[in-house]
């Protein structure tokens, strides 16, 4: 899968293991029975990618990136989102190469603002995966900021939810590359606000709004979507997937809570349900 390019430069913390459902039932559902677990702090610093080989054009790379160019111009996103970065987007670069050590299908670079295909992963995907691709690492180009880094994990469900706007707008189909996370991404949005969520992680400023209506639980939700995103990295830690999951679904519906806001769509939608989280949402039905 796409790489995000932050590196993790300190995780200082001792956490203990103990929450678990069978206890999490007598706690009272005013607290954060699965979130309150989470005790990493993760600093967020964009780093450069490395390769095993030199970079080379393809005309059909070329092709393909003039095509999901073009349909962003036809999804008018450029006249929602004006603050984002249209002249990186207008002059990004597509190239080919093979990325050291990684199964990801491509990668944008921020500091060359260039997308990089990772042929042997990519040419075994048909056209409308490797189209789907394209659309997300464009977003990356559109999205990523100085400031936006400050925002971890949020990353991706960003570019997902730009990409998936260009392909709504053409009636075709994305595939979701992070499904779970792209769910809690919607979750926090309906919070939080669409375009509100998209200007502030772009400024920089999602974590500290974000903050306010999750108890100040915001870098958490960032981190435990970075570890949701990244297999390799999420054996480091003592929590099993779902677990993950729990922990944010956890402060999204808080933050819906806190918000006054109706979850009413997405009640019978979770990633996963038990007793805590249907009670939960039965407040904002």
């Amino acid at each position: 899968m796409k790489k995000i390019f932050i590196l993790i430069l300190a995780i200082s913390c001792t956490l203990t293991f103990f929450s678990t459902f069978s206890n999490a039932s007598s706690k009272t559902i005013e607290k954060y029975v699965y979130a309150q677990d989470w005790n990493y702090n993760i600093k967020w610093q964009d780093t450069p990618a490395k390769f095993e080989n030199d970079i080379y054009t393809n005309t059909n790379l070329d092709k393909l990136l003039k095509t999901c160019k073009s349909d962003y111009i036809l999804a008018n996103l450029k006249s929602t989102y004006p603050y984002l970065a249209w002249d990186n987007f207008e002059n990004v670069q597509i190239y080919e190469s093979e990325l050291e050590n990684s199964e990801d299908i491509a990668m944008y670079l921020k500091s060359k603002n260039i997308i990089i295909v990772n042929k042997p992963v990519f040419i075994k995907n048909d056209y409308i995966a490797q189209y789907n691709c394209i659309l997300h690492e464009l977003a990356h180009s559109l999205t990523l900021s100085d400031n936006s880094i400050l925002s971890g994990g949020f990353n991706e469900p960003v570019a997902e939810f730009m990409a998936y706007k260009v392909c709504e707008n053409q009636n075709l189909y994305f595939d979701f590359s992070y499904k779970d996370v792209s769910k809690l991404y919607m979750l926090i949005s309906n919070a939080y606000g669409d375009d509100k969520l998209i200007y502030d992680f772009y400024n920089g400023l999602l974590i500290e709004n974000l903050n306010q209506i999750t108890d100040n639980n915001a870098n958490q939700l960032a981190s435990i979507l970075y570890f949701l995103e990244h297999p390799t990295k999420r054996q480091e830690l003592p929590f099993s997937y779902d677990y993950l999951i729990m922990m944010a679904q956890d402060i999204a519906i808080h933050a819906n809570i806190n918000k006054q806001k109706s979850l009413k769509n997405f009640s019978e939608h979770l990633i996963i349900n038990n007793d805590y989280f249907s009670n939960l949402i039965s407040r904002n039905l």
